[in-house]
């Protein structure tokens, strides 16, 4: 299955959900004590593919003030989550020297790869971007899992199958005008927000929501 039939029908999916008023709300988005942290490997978007990004955000903003929205410095795409976000999650110094070796090793055998972020799209839970990456990034996913695989390293990643979208907002309370956000999603279901290219990857540990950040490292694609 390609990434646009993944993405439709998780939209399809999405969609029914904010029709039938059966939203998820992300209760997190008003717990202060939230302590849910992960380790990822992260890619942020060209400046210029923000700006689009933040046009759209801008739109949304007048739609329904109750959506929880992504500032601009917090947009990412996961390249690879070594550790979803867990309750009470404390690294140690061992943890962050083993997944800074193996991201650096891993990572140099690559060179920059494109994405396409082109298009919104539902889930229960979110507005997403969908990304369209080149096939790079699901080389370098897969050496991650073998690697972790092979060398028995701990690791509890999330999502498999490879899709490469990017948090735009969440539901914090109910839809206030759900026909105008349905309409605006499907309208800009195909919007191309353009093309950018991957030339450098942050190891981080974060929170679900990319508001806390601890930066391990940054590793350049040449």
């Amino acid at each position: 299955m390609n990434l646009e039939e993944i993405y439709k029908r998780k939209h399809i999916v999405g969609l029914e959900c904010i029709k039938n008023q059966n939203e998820i709300l992300d209760e997190n988005l008003n717990n202060s004590n939230d302590t849910r942290r992960g380790i990822s490997l992260l890619i942020r978007p060209s400046e210029k593919v923000s700006k689009s990004i933040q046009s759209k955000v801008k739109e949304l903003m007048n739609i329904d003030t109750n959506l929880y929205l992504y500032s601009p410095e917090c947009l990412h795409i996961t390249l690879y989550s070594f550790i979803h976000q867990t309750k009470d999650y404390i690294y140690d110094g061992k943890q962050k020297e083993l997944y800074k070796r193996l991201s650096k090793e891993i990572l140099s055998n690559y060179k920059q790869f494109k994405i396409n972020c082109k298009g919104l799209m539902f889930t229960e839970k979110t507005i997403l971007v969908k990304g369209f990456p080149e096939e790079t990034m699901n080389e370098i996913r897969n050496n991650i899992r073998e690697t972790l695989y092979k060398n028995n390293i701990i690791h509890t990643e999330k999502y498999k199958d490879d899709i490469c979208h990017m948090s735009l907002a969440r539901f914090k309370n109910r839809i206030i005008n759900r026909e105008k956000l349905i309409q605006f999603v499907n309208d800009n279901y195909n919007y191309d927000f353009g093309t950018f290219d991957v030339s450098e990857v942050e190891l981080i540990c974060h929170d679900w929501y990319d508001t806390k950040r601890d930066l391990f490292e940054k590793f350049k694609l040449v």
